[in-house]
């Protein structure tokens, strides 16, 4: 008997090596982007490490466990959304460093997330605003506790 096609709402789960790659990502220290070596693989780690609470075991429990956008709250995000930009590599606080793991996003606020970025912190509510098409004062309002809690509003965040 065939089996019945997968829910296309079931997201995979997020293991630790996905965790790695997005969070110390394998440009950040090494030019050769077809071979990963030991030494590169620990560096990444000690990376990580050094800039995350928890674990990679524990952040993929962690990310495994948010069951909706972190922005719009849509069920089943899949995108785990973290800094991407390496020319902070080594100039990092303890809030903003490449590879920093924000929350998970689902596609189309991790699309919004990704074309914000480049808009003037004063503007960027307002087209997250019209991009979700949030109606109404107080989900605007809910909108916006979000996004300044993920740090999405913030001057750093413009490269």
């Amino acid at each position: 008997m065939p089996r019945a096609p997968a829910s296309s709402t079931r997201r995979k789960k997020i293991t630790a090596g996905r965790v790695l790659q997005v969070a110390a990502p394998v440009e950040i220290f090494n030019n050769n982007l077809c071979t990963e070596t030991d030494s590169v693989r620990r560096k990444r780690k000690e990376y990580y490490n050094k800039h995350h609470d928890l674990s990679l075991t524990e952040m993929a429990r962690e990310l495994n466990m948010q069951k909706k956008c972190a922005i719009c709250q849509k069920a089943n995000p899949r995108n785990i959304d973290h800094e991407h930009d390496e020319s902070k590599k080594g100039k990092y606080t303890s809030t903003q460093f490449a590879g920093r793991v924000r929350a998970m996003l689902c596609n189309r606020c991790n699309i919004i997330e990704g074309r914000v970025k480049h808009i003037a912190p004063c503007e960027r509510l307002e087209h997250w605003i019209m991009k979700t098409k949030t109606v109404g004062e107080r989900e605007e309002l809910r909108l916006e506790t979000r996004l300044w809690e993920h740090g999405y509003l913030l001057d750093h965040f413009k490269h």
